[in-house]
């Protein structure tokens, strides 16, 4: 080997050695994610509307993918039908999801790995128990391949994990709901339910610990919320929402309990932009918003 390739090999070596850890640290995202047919049409498959908008993803420094979906009920042909399992192809053989409850709206979560990083489509086959129902009633006898389709074009990192478990909160005192905002436990004068299967969480309280400025006008019952030139807008006991004048909707609409506007809290915890992460300690449900 010629001096000048040993002298750029060692400097190499040298950088590597010198290069911080955190370069080479775990990726977490946010990735839009949709359910669609098998056909390559782009057209959503039927359990479309079990899925959680937002996946969780982590590309790790090795090029492989570790993702989260997380699914709610859904309503098919007057049948209310969960997404049982679910299955991604690699080759020809389909490996299963991990199943796991999960609190919140989207009550159920399912993970899987990938070889490579990033992929935009991952064909899969899932099981709905209103489809098996359907087809018979045997489980899996209404499989239906799909496409989970991943926008990564739209992704948001939101972590860089040095090590398994970093930045995950821990329970202070035996509240059963307890909701973290950057690292800091809110204490609510009116405690967050659980309704219908949603979490709902006080609303000001949140946003006024994420920043934002809130106000409440009494004549129309409606509550607006700014911060870093966002607004949004819901009012009591209506579904429809707007977002920066885009309308959206709620699964449960804003209700007051205890003189509080109580929200789903995926919608509070993400209206802006934040990261939501649940887990849970023994019987405490631990919500952490960063």
């Amino acid at each position: 080997m010629k001096l000048s390739k040993q002298i750029t090999a060692l400097t190499l070596s040298l950088a590597l050695l010198a290069a911080p850890a955190a370069a080479f640290a775990d990726t977490a995202y946010q990735v839009p994610v949709q359910l669609h047919k098998a056909d390559g049409s782009g057209k959503t498959s039927m359990a479309a509307a079990a899925l959680d908008p937002t996946a969780e993803a982590t590309v790790k420094d090795n090029g492989t993918t570790d993702y989260t979906i997380f699914l709610r009920p859904i309503n098919l042909q007057g049948l209310t039908g969960n997404l049982t399992k679910l299955f991604v192809y690699k080759g020809s053989d389909k490996v299963e999801a991990v199943r796991a409850a999960h609190t919140g709206e989207y009550n159920t979560a399912m993970s899987f790995s990938r070889d490579t990083a990033k992929e935009g489509e991952v064909k899969a086959a899932v099981w709905v128990d209103a489809m098996d129902q359907l087809a018979g009633g045997t489980p899996g006898a209404g499989e239906q391949d799909a496409i989970l389709h991943f926008d990564w074009a739209q992704a948001k990192a939101v972590q860089e994990t040095a090590a398994p478990g970093a930045g995950k909160v821990q329970p202070i005192g035996q509240d059963p709901i307890q909701v973290f905002v950057k690292g800091q436990k809110l204490n609510f004068d009116s405690q967050p339910v659980i309704q219908n299967g949603r979490t709902l969480v006080p609303l000001r309280a949140i946003f006024e610990a994420l920043g934002a400025d809130v106000q409440w006008d009494n004549a129309t019952r409606t509550v607006t919320a700014s911060k870093d030139g966002h607004t949004i807008q819901l009012t009591i006991d209506r579904t429809e929402v707007t977002v920066d004048g885009a309308k959206k909707t709620l699964d449960v609409p804003a209700s007051i309990q205890n003189s509080r506007t109580l929200v789903p809290l995926r919608f509070i915890g993400e209206a802006f932009g934040n990261q939501v992460d649940y887990s849970k300690t023994g019987d405490i449900a631990l919500i952490a918003i960063q």
